[in-house]
C-alpha cells in the first residue's frame, strides 16, 4: 500500500498525557497499593507516565443512559497553540474481556496459559483478542506511512511503527491500529465521538468510520490457520499483504498441505463488515491550555455525554465486559499533518522518510523540508545529509558539516543556528551560537490513550424504564489523597456538575471506590480506602444577599431561569440535613420548603408529643430557639424531598446501604460494622435508576460526609430538576441536524449556511409542553443571553422545530421575544412536521431569544367546513325533497 493513509500524527517532546477522569481510566492500573502503576505493558500502550490511573472498580449502566466521560489532556487543544489535535472516543464489548487478577501481562504463547487458552485464562487482564494480535504480527505494516528517520530495522509487521520502532508488546494491542485513525484494517473498537480543531474534516471522519464502512484485509485460510500455524504466529513476519492483488496473486500465496501433499492457498481476501451503527459524533475541540491537567477555562471538565446504545445488548448478550477508550492525538505545525482540512489522508508519507537504509535518528535527518519555512535553500542545509566525505551516510552530530548546515532539519535534538554568524573567520567575527532543541522524531507527532476498567450494561426495559425517558448518571470523580498525592488524577467531586434532570426522567446513582489506595494518602476513614455518600445539605445559616431573595444565590449552574425556588441546601455549609425523625416524636424534617411567615411558639426542651404540639409541627413551625437560623419544616410528601425521591432512597444514598428492612420498632436500621466513616460499606454503590418527580422543580445541594474535610477538600454536588431541557449546538459549514428527545426542540442548519472556517455555537432550552399549546424554546449564547447569528451566511437561517399540541381547524403561528420581560411579538407562520410521535411547528430564525407557538384559526379551513356543511345540507334537501315527491305521486296513483 503506497498511498498515504489517515494518520494520528501527533506531537510531544514532553509527557503530553491523557487521563480519563470520569468514567475513571485505568492507565494500565489494576489494584496497586502504590501511587505508580505496576506494569505499563499490561493491557495497552498509553504513553502516559506511571502516576495516572484509578484502581479497578466495576460499574453498571443502562441502555439509553447518559454517561459523562471527562478527561484531562496535558498538552492542550485548540487552534490558538496546537492546531492539529484530536480526541477520539471509542468503546467495545466482549464476553471474554476482563480486568484480570494480576498486574502481569497476558502471555503470547498459549503454553503459558491455563488450558492452553490465553483468551479464557482469567488471571490476566484482556481487551483485544489473542487472535487479533497474531494477525497484527502476521500482517505487513503500511509501507506508505511517514516513519521520519526512525530505524525499524527492516521489520515488516504491523507491530512496528514510528512511535514503537522496537515492536514492544502491550497486552494484545496492535501498535499500528493504536497509532493511526481511521485504521484501514478491521478493529473491534466502535467509534463514539471525535473532537477536532478542524471541523471541516468531520464528514471524512464519519464516512470512513467502521461504524458505517466495511474493511477488507488479507487473512489466512481457515485450513492453513488450523493445520499449519495451529493459530499461533511465532514471529512478526508481516507476510500478509495490505492489498487485494498481492493477497490473491502473490507467489507466496501457495503452500503444500502436509497431510494431503496438495497445493493450497494460504491467504484469502475477506470483507470485515461495518458495525451497522450510526456514524460517530464529530464536534469542535474545546480550548485547553498546555502543560496543565485541568479545566478548559471554566468550572467544568471537558466532558462528553455518551448515550449508551441499544446495540450494546446485541454484542453477545448481557454477560460481558465493556470498555471505553480515549485517544489524544497531537501534531506540531512544523509539517503538514493532513493533506487538506477536509481530508483524512496524511500530509506526509514514505517519500518524506530518511533516505538512509538504517538511519540513526540522532544523526540522519528525515526528508521533511523544514528549512523551506525559514527561507533556506537545500544548499544551505545539504551538509546535514552527508558524511564527512560528502556522501549520504551517518554524520556525527557535532561534526563540521552539522555546524555549517544551521541545523534546520528534522532529526533528534538538532542544534539550530538562528543567528547565522559565520563559524570561522578570525578574531573580528562574532562567536557562533547553536541552540539545541528537545525534539524526538518518534514523538514529534504522537498518540496518547487511556481506557476504563470493565463495566456492564443492562437493558432499561428490565428496570421498567420507558424508551423515551432520559437516564442521567450521577457518579464520583477522583480518589483519596491530597492534590499532590493523587495528581494527575483529581480529588473527589461529584459529576455531572451539576446533575440536571428533567421532570419524569430518571437518575442513576452509581459510583465506585477502592480499598487499595496508598496508606499514607490523606483522607478520612480507614487508611487506603475511599468511600462516598450523598446527604442533603442544611439550609443557609445567614442571609447571603443581605435582603435579597431567599435562597437565590446566583446562577451557580447556568440553570437559574429554570428554577422557581432557588437552591435548597447551602453549598457553603458542612452539616447534613435530617433524613429521619428523632425517637421522641418530632416529624420528619426535610427543610426544603420556602420560609413561612408564621409566629414562633415556645415548647419544652424535650419536645412535645401531644396532639396540639403535633398540629403546630404540621403547620411548619420549629419549636426551638436557634440563634443562627430559623428552620422551617416542609409538609410530608415526596415532592418536598430532593427530586421527589423517597425517604428510603435518601437514606440509602446517605448510608450507602440499601434500606430493605427495618427493625421491630421501625426506628432503627439493620446495619452492622463501622459506618461512621463508611469503613464497612462496600467500595461500590449502585442502585437502579429512579424516576424523579413530575411536578417538583428545584436545585438541591448535597455533600459527602466522609470526604468533606474543610481544611483541604470539598466533596459536594448539586441535583437540579427542571421542566426544561438544555442542549448545546455547534454548527459548521457542514450544517447541523439535531435529534430531539421526547418533548425537546430540534435544530436543523443546512450545509453551507455557516461560513467556511466559522462555527455557530449556542444553547437550546426547551420548556416542556405540559398541557399547554406549545413549548417555549430559547436560543442563547454562552453567557445565557441572546446571541447574534453572525456566522450565518446571507439569506440562511436556523430551523427550529418547536413541540406543540395542534388544534383542529387551526394552524401554528410563531411568536418571539428577546428577553423574558418583553412582550410577545408575532414572528411568522410555522409549517407542520410530525416525527417521533411528536407534532412540531417549524420556524426559520436568524437570532437568539424566545420562540413559542399559538394555534390560530384557519379561515380557509373554517370556510371549507362551512361550505362542506352547506353543500351537504343542500344535497340532503334535494334528496329529501325528491323522495317526498316520489312518495306523493305514488299516493295519488293509488287513490
Amino acid at each position: 500500500m503506497k498511498s498515504a493513509v489517515a494518520a494520528l500524527l501527533f506531537l510531544s517532546t514532553v509527557n503530553a498525557d491523557l487521563y480519563l477522569q470520569a468514567v475513571r481510566g485505568s492507565n494500565n492500573r489494576l489494584d496497586e497499593r502504590g501511587r505508580e502503576r505496576a506494569n505499563a505493558n499490561r493491557l495497552f500502550d498509553s504513553q502516559n507516565n506511571n502516576r495516572g490511573g484509578y484502581n479497578v472498580g466495576h460499574l453498571t449502566y443502562y441502555t439509553g443512559e447518559k454517561v459523562p466521560i471527562s478527561w484531562t489532556n496535558q498538552h492542550g487543544a485548540g487552534t490558538y497553540q496546537l492546531k492539529e489535535s484530536e480526541i477520539v472516543l471509542q468503546y467495545t464489548c466482549d464476553p471474554l474481556m476482563r480486568d484480570g487478577t494480576t498486574t502481569n501481562r497476558i502471555p503470547d504463547n498459549p503454553t503459558d496459559c491455563q488450558d492452553y487458552n490465553c483468551d479464557t485464562d482469567v488471571e490476566y487482564g484482556r481487551h483485544e483478542s489473542w487472535e487479533s494480535y497474531q494477525y497484527c504480527k502476521a500482517t505487513s505494516r503500511n509501507k506508505g506511512l511517514f516513519t521520519a528517520n526512525q530505524n525499524l530495522n527492516n521489520r515488516n509487521a504491523a507491530t512496528y511503527t514510528r512511535q514503537d520502532s522496537k515492536g514492544t508488546r502491550y497486552g494484545y494491542e496492535c501498535p499500528e491500529e493504536r497509532d493511526y485513525y481511521p485504521y484501514w484494517r478491521g478493529s473491534m473498537w466502535r467509534d463514539m465521538a471525535i473532537y477536532t480543531n478542524t471541523v471541516d474534516r468531520c464528514a471524512a471522519y464519519q464516512s470512513e468510520s467502521q461504524n458505517v464502512k466495511a474493511r477488507y484485509e488479507c487473512r489466512y485460510t481457515e485450513k492453513y490457520w488450523d493445520d499449519v500455524l495451529y493459530g499461533y504466529v511465532q514471529q512478526s513476519s508481516g507476510e500478509l499483504p495490505l492489498n487485494e492483488y498481492e493477497c490473491t496473486n502473490s507467489d507466496s500465496i501457495w503452500y503444500t498441505n502436509p497431510n494431503t501433499n496438495s497445493s493450497l492457498p494460504k491467504w484469502e481476501w475477506i470483507e470485515i463488515n461495518a458495525f451497522g451503527i450510526d456514524a460517530p459524533e464529530c464536534k469542535e475541540s474545546r480550548t485547553t491550555r498546555a502543560n496543565h491537567h485541568g479545566t478548559p477555562g471554566d468550572r467544568t471538565y471537558w466532558t462528553h455525554y455518551w448515550e449508551v446504545p441499544e446495540t450494546v445488548l446485541d454484542l453477545e448478550g448481557h454477560d460481558q465486559c465493556c470498555v471505553i477508550r480515549a485517544r489524544y492525538n497531537i501534531t506540531t505545525d512544523e509539517y503538514a499533518a493532513w493533506a487538506a482540512d477536509d481530508s483524512v489522508q496524511a500530509g506526509l508519507d514514505f517519500k518524506n522518510n530518511s533516505n538512509i537504509t538504517n538511519p540513526n535518528p540522532d544523526d540522519d535527518p528525515a526528508w521533511v523540508r523544514i528549512w523551506e519555512k525559514f527561507d533556506l535553500e537545500y544548499e544551505d542545509i545539504a551538509e546535514s545529509f552527508l558524511d564527512n566525505n560528502g556522501n549520504p551516510g551517518n554524520p556525527d552530530a557535532d561534526n563540521a558539516n552539522q555546524k555549517l548546515s544551521r541545523g534546520y532539519v528534522f532529526r533528534n535534538d538538532p542544534e539550530v543556528d538562528p543567528f547565522g554568524y559565520e563559524p570561522f573567520g578570525g578574531s573580528d567575527s562574532p562567536s557562533r551560537i547553536l541552540l539545541q532543541l528537545a525534539i524526538n522524531t518518534d514523538q514529534f507527532g504522537r498518540t496518547f490513550q487511556d481506557r476504563t476498567h470493565c463495566f456492564s450494561v443492562k437493558d432499561r426495559a428490565d428496570a421498567g424504564i420507558e424508551d423515551n425517558n432520559d437516564i442521567t448518571l450521577v457518579t464520583v470523580q477522583g480518589k483519596r489523597g491530597n492534590i499532590v498525592q493523587v495528581y494527575p488524577a483529581t480529588e473527589y467531586f461529584f459529576i455531572p456538575e451539576p446533575a440536571v434532570l428533567y421532570q419524569d426522567s430518571y437518575v442513576h446513582f452509581c459510583w465506585t471506590g477502592s480499598n487499595r489506595n496508598p496508606n499514607n494518602n490523606d483522607g478520612q476513614g480507614l487508611e487506603g480506602s475511599d468511600r462516598s455518600n450523598i446527604c442533603p445539605l442544611t439550609q443557609t445559616q445567614f442571609n447571603k444577599l443581605g435582603g435579597g431573595d431567599e435562597g437565590n444565590y446566583g446562577d451557580v449552574d447556568g440553570q437559574l431561569t429554570q428554577r422557581n425556588a432557588g437552591a435548597v441546601g447551602d453549598p457553603g455549609n458542612a452539616y447534613p440535613d435530617w433524613l429521619r425523625s428523632p425517637s421522641y416524636g418530632m416529624p420528619v424534617y426535610y427543610n426544603y420548603a420556602p420560609k413561612r411567615d408564621l409566629p414562633r411558639k415556645a415548647h419544652s426542651a424535650t419536645g412535645g408529643s401531644s396532639a396540639s404540639a403535633q398540629s403546630e409541627f404540621d403547620l411548619g413551625e420549629y419549636p426551638y430557639n436557634d440563634p443562627y437560623n430559623e428552620f422551617w419544616f416542609s409538609e410530608r410528601g415526596a415532592v418536598s424531598q430532593m427530586a421527589g425521591l423517597s425517604e428510603e432512597v435518601l437514606g440509602a444514598l446517605c448510608t450507602t446501604r440499601r434500606v430493605d428492612s427495618l427493625m421491630g420498632d421501625g426506628l432503627g436500621l439493620m446495619d452492622y460494622g463501622n459506618m461512621e466513616e463508611l469503613d464497612d460499606a462496600g467500595t461500590t454503590f449502585c442502585i437502579e435508576p429512579l424516576k424523579v418527580s413530575s411536578t417538583e422543580d428545584g436545585l438541591w445541594n448535597f455533600l459527602c460526609t466522609r470526604n468533606n474535610n474543610f481544611s483541604n477538600r470539598s466533596q459536594k454536588g448539586s441535583l437540579a430538576v427542571s421542566n426544561a431541557y438544555t442542549d448545546w449546538v455547534s454548527a459548521t459549514q457542514l450544517g447541523y441536524f439535531g435529534s430531539a428527545n421526547a418533548g425537546q426542540a430540534k435544530i436543523v442548519i443546512l450545509p453551507n449556511s455557516v461560513s467556511e472556517g466559522d462555527s455557530l455555537d449556542f444553547s437550546v432550552t426547551t420548556w416542556l409542553n405540559r398541557g399547554e399549546t406549545s413549548s417555549i424554546v430559547q436560543l442563547s449564547g454562552s453567557d445565557g443571553g441572546a446571541f447574534a447569528a453572525d456566522a450565518l451566511n446571507d439569506d440562511n437561517w436556523i430551523e427550529v422545530w418547536i413541540p406543540y399540541t395542534g388544534k383542529s381547524l387551526s394552524y401554528p403561528k410563531a411568536w418571539y421575544r428577546e428577553t423574558p420581560d418583553d412582550e410577545w411579538t408575532e414572528h411568522s407562520d410555522a409549517s407542520v412536521e410530525f416525527e417521533e410521535a411528536t407534532s412540531f411547528g417549524v420556524v426559520q430564525v436568524d437570532k437568539g431569544g424566545y420562540y413559542t407557538l399559538s394555534n390560530e384559526p384557519d379561515i380557509l379551513a373554517y370556510a371549507a367546513v362551512v361550505l362542506g356543511v352547506l353543500l351537504f345540507m343542500t344535497a340532503m334537501f334535494f334528496v329529501v325533497k325528491r323522495n317526498c315527491m316520489k312518495g306523493g305521486d305514488a299516493g295519488s296513483a293509488k287513490n
